[in-house]
């Protein structure tokens, strides 16, 4: 690893299971042996790096199985019935995406049924195959595989944020019509639950471990001559997967790396190395520069359009926001606003104040916008509230020129906004912004 985090304290060191590199900042790190209910973080941008359970892990193999069998019960049962003037609708999981598709928003069909349903049931399948053959006595090799794919999945994973969307759908149903909550409902509530208890109890890098030490790896062979060879002042570079450390090859420089196109993968679980993401500020600038574009009509073009007897009109972001305000919910209002009409722009701002930063122009200080790229990175799927909120209202209120909901073009523009902000967020390297002051120190001391 270049510059700072090339840990010059740690000497010829062979990379071991405690010694690791910080994603955010790349400072490398000698941790001590994990204890129960304690947590590690990076001493330069305060960032964790570890988190070990506190309670039993065993339980994550009964909370994953748990929480599976709860998302495929919900995902057939009714979520919601609407009675109005006689009429009565019942409305699934599916009944959401199925009204996208009607109104010709398809992908946001597609989109709402991956984060709510597919990608929590899957991510939860997953990390059940490796805990169960971790359980087993002989452990199939290929067991990386699963538990890389599980992590992956982990920011697309929102049937909480589809919650608390469709507490803010249910108070403007309820003031149009009798709303009964069905047993999906109450199921993913449980899912919800079940799933924020199984992530407290797993622990990935002790996963991770547990699979290097029975054999369950990419290469098995590349791993012990790795953690036996004397690796000098060679650089390090870091697994953005299982945050493996591993040595470059012999006489191997920087420059070698950087211009390496597909890198090499690790030895642990078969992630390409590279000492920096790969283009990672034209990536990210091109999905915000994008976002940024789509946030116009996002905010402008409604999101979507209600009829009631024959009467047309339409609402955007803000106007649902106005519109849960004047009916007596100023929290769920302010939440509303916080998520769809904040967040998304302190998203684009703060990327964009990074890119500065880590293309070495005027910005703010590095570790303020550490702690913003973590921020964003945790909260911006919560942007997805209003989406969900659009999602339930269109797959209840079908009843002709009685009562109708469509979505309109401004929901799948801030669908966009979100997913591509999302992206932007992760194809970023906030190693850059550490690296910059370096850059800019040698290129005084080269005009010098």
């Amino acid at each position: 690893m270049p510059g700072p985090d090339s840990s010059q304290t740690q000497g010829s060191a062979a990379p071991s299971q405690h010694l690791q590199a910080c994603p955010h900042c790349g400072l490398a790190h000698r941790l001590s042996a994990p204890r129960p209910g304690t947590a590690s973080h990076c001493r330069r941008c305060h960032a964790l790096l570890r988190r070990t359970p506190g309670g039993p892990r065993q339980a994550a193999l009964p909370l994953a199985a748990l929480g599976l069998l709860l998302g495929l019960a919900a995902l057939p049962a009714p979520l919601l019935s609407l009675h109005l003037h006689g009429l009565e609708r019942d409305g699934t999981l599916g009944t959401g995406a199925r009204a996208f598709a009607e109104d010709g928003l398809w992908l946001l069909g597609l989109l709402l049924l991956a984060t709510v349903a597919l990608a929590p049931l899957l991510r939860l399948g997953l990390r059940l195959v490796v805990l169960a053959g971790l359980a087993s006595g002989r452990p199939p090799r290929w067991l990386f595989h699963p538990l890389r794919w599980e992590g992956a999945l982990a920011a697309w994973c929102m049937p909480g944020i589809f919650l608390v969307g469709g507490l803010m759908a249910c108070v403007r149903l309820a003031m149009l019509a009798d709303l009964r909550l069905g047993p999906a409902a109450w199921l993913l509530a449980a899912l919800a639950l079940v799933a924020l208890a199984a992530d407290e109890a797993f622990d990935p890098l002790a996963t991770w471990e547990a699979l290097e030490a029975r054999g369950a790896v990419a290469d098995p062979s590349a791993l012990a001559a790795t953690a036996t060879a004397p690796h000098g002042a060679r650089p390090w570079l870091a697994c953005p997967c299982c945050h493996r450390l591993a040595a470059a090859a012999p006489a191997t420089t920087l420059a070698t790396l950087a211009a390496r196109a597909p890198g090499w993968g690790c030895a642990r679980c078969g992630t390409p190395l590279h000492p920096r993401k790969p283009a990672a500020l034209a990536r990210s600038t091109a999905l915000l520069a994008t976002a940024a574009l789509l946030s116009l009509p996002a905010n402008l073009w409604p999101v979507m359009g209600i009829t009631t007897f024959g009467q047309e009109a339409t609402h955007t972001i803000l106007g649902g926001v106005l519109a849960l305000g004047a009916n007596g919910y100023p929290l769920l209002a302010l939440l509303l606003f916080l998520a769809s009409i904040v967040v998304p722009l302190v998203k684009i701002l703060g990327l964009a104040a990074m890119l500065l930063r880590a293309a070495g122009l005027p910005a703010p200080p590095t570790p303020a916008l550490a702690r913003l790229h973590r921020l964003i990175s945790a909260l911006g799927r919560w942007s997805m509230t209003d989406v969900f909120v659009v999602a339930v209202l269109i797959a209840m209120v079908r009843f002709g020129a009685l009562a109708s909901i469509t979505a309109g073009p401004g929901a799948g523009c801030f669908a966009a906004v979100v997913v591509l902000t999302m992206l932007a967020a992760h194809a970023f390297d906030p190693r850059l912004m550490w690296d910059a002051p370096t850059r800019a120190t040698r290129a005084r001391e080269r005009a010098a």
